[in-house]
């Protein structure tokens, strides 16, 4: 199964879509809400302060947020893209979830935050990377 190809807008204006990101780095897309965003702020700090491992991974975390949740940039220094999701997607995403996938939108892993699951950690995305690169190391 393929990721979906959600399209949103960066800090400066630009349409980027998920699939831009296809033959150049796997990547791990957060999808996220307004109700749902604060629950995310320790994950997201963690992928902060680990970005470079995720870069050594050949990878791409992107926070994808509904309209309406935070602008990216208020308050929030990401070193990783935080777009905007454009109204008009054609499934909308459940309200939060983690997506790993490989370079060729491949899903490796699907995590989402329910009342009876809760968000991978770092190193489980980590591990994830690694066993695509095992899987696919070209």
């Amino acid at each position: 199964m393929l990721i979906s190809n959600y399209t949103g807008t960066n800090s400066r204006g630009e349409t980027v879509q998920l699939h831009d990101y296809r033959r150049q780095k796997n990547l791990v897309a957060i999808l996220t809400g307004a109700k749902e965003y604060s629950s995310l702020t320790p994950l997201l700090a963690e992928l902060a302060a680990r970005y470079d491992e995720f870069k050594t991974e050949e990878a791409e975390i992107v926070l994808m947020l509904r309209k309406g949740t935070v602008e990216p940039g208020d308050g929030h220094t990401l070193p990783f893209p935080a777009l905007v999701m454009k109204d008009d997607q054609d499934a909308p995403p459940p309200a939060t979830a983690v997506y790993v996938a490989d370079r060729f939108g491949e899903l490796f892993a699907t995590y989402q935050l329910t009342a009876e699951a809760s968000l991978p950690a770092p190193d489980d995305l980590l591990e994830w990377l690694r066993f695509i690169e095992l899987q696919c190391p070209e």
